[in-house]
């Protein structure tokens, strides 16, 4: 439904004295239509940026750039759920990254399962198990929305566990 409907509902709403008008003022400020991003494929390259940037900025990841034929398959992406899809695609693909470009990118699939539950990728058979586990913990965290409680309690481990992973990957030099 676009924000001019719903405005317009809202309106009659105000009118049959069923919202507060007030109110109605105070989110009815300003109106910007902006068109999906799949419309907006100049936009992608400059996005994709400016999220390394951000995510280098939180000191999280290490990931600087992404090859031309990872930002050819972005700009190619059609991205039913605009920038928040963009992003977190960026996020996975900055955790699942060996170094600091992103050579290879995993898109959400369109079924509703999250493709992160499909198999394991191939090259994660070729690295070390504690990589795997620490993308695998970083990956949980992430799920939960930086909730480290959560994310140990989906692992099956202690928060106290948890912490001292983390902290082994510190010392170890990984970002975690």
């Amino acid at each position: 439904m676009s924000k001019a409907k719903v405005i317009r509902i809202l309106e009659d709403v105000v009118r049959e004295k069923r919202f507060r008008e007030d109110l109605f003022h105070c989110i009815n400020v300003l109106t910007l239509e902006l068109p999906p991003l799949r419309k907006r494929k100049d936009d992608i390259p400059g996005l994709i940026t400016f999220f390394l940037n951000r995510f280098q900025c939180e000191g999280e990841y290490r990931v600087e750039r992404v090859s031309s034929s990872v930002m050819r398959q972005f700009c190619d992406f059609d991205w039913p759920g605009n920038i928040r899809q963009l992003r977190n695609t960026i996020l996975k693909s900055c955790v699942l990254a060996t170094d600091s470009e992103i050579r290879e990118v995993e898109f959400p699939s369109k079924s509703k399962k999250d493709s992160f539950d499909d198999d394991l990728p191939e090259f994660f058979l070729k690295l070390p198990l504690e990589e795997i586990e620490r993308r695998v913990i970083l990956m949980r965290i992430i799920q939960n929305h930086g909730n480290k409680a959560a994310a140990a309690e989906t692992l099956g481990v202690t928060s106290r566990t948890l912490r001292n992973k983390m902290d082994r990957y510190r010392k170890l030099g990984y970002v975690a």
